[in-house]
């Protein structure tokens, strides 16, 4: 466990989750879920658990393909192009 943790004033402070980064990383992953890790001690939850509720709440899952740069992933989408449009520019990898 994480040997010094950042304390807020109590009035503040609802919950407090304590994990090593590296047992933080299966669930950024979606191998583990933060209940689990909570559940077999690997993390340890203070105070509310319904702020950890709250937080998860807000999350926001993306397609594994999605595209981070542009042009790394084929369009699937036909171009329904003019007489005078040219379309995509081939990416060549040289």
């Amino acid at each position: 466990m994480v040997g010094d943790a950042l304390r807020w004033p109590e009035d503040i402070n609802k919950a407090l989750l304590l994990f090593n980064r590296s047992d933080l990383e299966p669930v950024m992953m979606s191998v583990r879920t933060l209940d689990a890790q909570i559940e077999n001690g690997t993390a340890k939850l203070e105070g509310d658990a319904d702020v950890l509720t709250q937080l998860a709440s807000t999350w926001v899952h993306f397609d594994l393909a999605f595209e981070i740069l542009p042009g790394t992933v084929e369009s699937v989408v036909s171009e329904d192009l003019n007489e005078f449009e040219v379309g995509a520019a081939p990416i060549t990898h040289e």
